[in-house]
């Protein structure tokens, strides 16, 4: 039975929003792969770039199967174990769709998926997802993101053996990131309040003043520490998180300049233009034109 049949039969139930689509349009390539190399490595079954529009949904169970996805733009939301995880750009999230799942997405959503199975990919799964989500967001600075580039991109020599190499070199990474997330010294509550208030209220205006005085604690200290956990400033912060936003408005709606920088938190549309070029190296105008 082929890949797309397969996938077709475990469906528990599915919802597009595109008129007289299924999500079968929207599953990337299947990867043909020999038996006698799949009983030895890792190997592929499909992968690609999947673009779901905004309200799709679908559960499966008893996929033979894992999936992998590098969220790129949009969000989702991974129900399973009895949870809702949301899945946000930058972030993985390693899937074993022989278990019940479902991924719905409110907004349109696009990611790389890499289906995969192999013997040593339950041994990845379970030390990944032992007592933890199965989401992750990557560090800002990941050879991960290149790695789904080459593996989707197909386009090298003896690709089941290259294949098997990029697996194994993006699974071991995940779980080199985790351990490090892991031993990483406990994060101060205030911190992870501060960092929640910037993820979620972006917009609003934050000085450092302010942030002193809600946490009682001395400005000075808040840059420290937050430097320290996150390895950034808070200012920068608040500002990646913006611009991310920012880049989503530019692809998914059709709103001036001007009112998604005040969207996201900045007043100043000069000063939001001159730090998205710095940052992204282009405009936005330029950005939405091209589709970065």
């Amino acid at each position: 039975m082929s890949f797309e049949n397969n996938f077709l039969h475990t469906l528990i139930s599915e919802s597009v929003s595109e008129n007289n689509k299924t999500i079968l349009d929207f599953l990337p390539p299947a990867c043909s792969y020999s038996i006698q190399l799949s009983e030895h490595l890792m190997y592929l079954k499909a992968c690609g770039i999947m673009e779901l529009p905004a309200n799709s949904r679908y559960t499966q169970k008893n996929f033979h199967s894992y999936l992998l996805i590098y969220s790129l733009s949009g969000s989702a939301t991974l129900q399973s174990d009895g949870e809702a995880r949301n899945i946000s750009p930058n972030s993985i999230c390693f899937i074993d769709c022989r278990q019940e799942y479902t991924l719905h997405c409110s907004t349109p959503w696009s990611f790389h998926a890499l289906f995969l199975d192999g013997y040593p990919v339950p041994y990845y799964y379970e030390l990944f997802t032992e007592s933890f989500s199965p989401i992750i967001k990557l560090p800002e600075v990941s050879l991960i993101p290149s790695l789904f580039t080459r593996i989707t991109a197909q386009n090298y020599h003896c690709v089941e053996l290259q294949n098997a190499k990029l697996l194994t070199d993006i699974l071991t990474d995940l779980l080199l990131i985790r351990s490090d997330i892991i031993d990483r010294p406990k994060l101060p509550i205030y911190l992870a309040q501060l960092k929640e208030s910037f993820d979620t209220n972006y917009a609003e205006h934050f000085s450092l003043d302010q942030l002193s005085d809600r946490f009682h604690i001395n400005k000075y200290q808040i840059c420290r520490d937050f430097k320290k956990y996150f390895n950034t400033t808070p200012l920068q912060y608040i500002n990646d998180v913006r611009l991310t936003h920012a880049k989503e408005l530019l692809h998914t709606t059709n709103l001036q300049i001007n009112e998604i920088s005040y969207r996201v938190g900045f007043e100043n549309v000069n000063s939001f233009i001159q730090l998205f070029k710095k940052q992204i190296g282009t405009t936005p105008a330029a950005y939405r034109k091209n589709e970065y």
